[in-house]
């Protein structure tokens, strides 16, 4: 899931309302590992991001705000 990460780097970075990415255990409480898309706000449009299955790694959507570095 990591190299499916890095690879889309760039691509996941312009979708909407994103503002970083990671890799985790899925939300569902499953042993799945996923791409998560964190995310300003949960527009229709993130949410839609969270459909995605990129190289057979599903990609979810986690609202967090803003982030701001210190």
């Amino acid at each position: 899931a990591s190299q499916v990460k890095d690879r889309y780097d760039k691509f996941l970075l312009t979708l909407p309302e994103v503002v970083g990415h990671g890799v985790g255990y899925s939300q569902s409480g499953s042993d799945e590992v996923v791409i998560r898309l964190f995310v300003k706000k949960a527009t229709q449009a993130a949410r839609q991001a969270g459909s995605l299955i990129l190289d057979g790694v599903r990609v979810e959507v986690q609202e967090t705000g803003e982030f701001h570095l210190l």
